[in-house]
C-alpha cells in the first residue's frame, strides 16, 4: 500500500472519533467573539443598558471569547492529528 493511501485511510479513520475543524483557528475566535458581541448587545436592549458606557465591561468579555474559541479550535486540531499520527501507526 503507498504512503499517500494510507495517510487518506488513517485520516478517514481519525475522522471518525476526532473530525477535523474546517476553517481556521482566527475565523473561529472571530465568530466567538461576535457571537458574545450579539449577546451583550441583546442583553443590553433587553435591560435597556447602553454598551458604549459600559466599554469596560465588554471589551474583556469579547476578549475572553475570542480566546477561549481560538483555544479549542486549536485543541480540536491538535487532537485531530494525535488521532492520524495513531492511526497510522496502528496501520503500519
Amino acid at each position: 500500500m503507498d504512503d499517500a493511501r494510507r495517510e487518506r485511510e488513517a485520516a478517514e479513520r481519525a475522522e471518525i472519533y476526532a473530525p477535523k475543524p474546517t476553517g481556521g483557528a482566527w475565523l473561529a475566535g472571530s465568530c466567538g467573539a461576535v457571537v458574545a458581541m450579539v449577546v451583550l448587545f441583546t442583553i443590553g436592549k433587553v435591560y435597556e443598558l447602553p454598551l458604549r458606557p459600559n466599554l469596560i465591561f465588554a471589551v474583556p468579555i469579547v476578549l475572553a471569547a475570542f480566546v477561549t474559541v481560538y483555544v479549542g479550535y486549536r485543541r480540536a486540531r491538535g487532537k485531530n492529528r494525535q488521532a492520524q499520527a495513531d492511526e497510522m501507526e496502528k496501520g503500519r
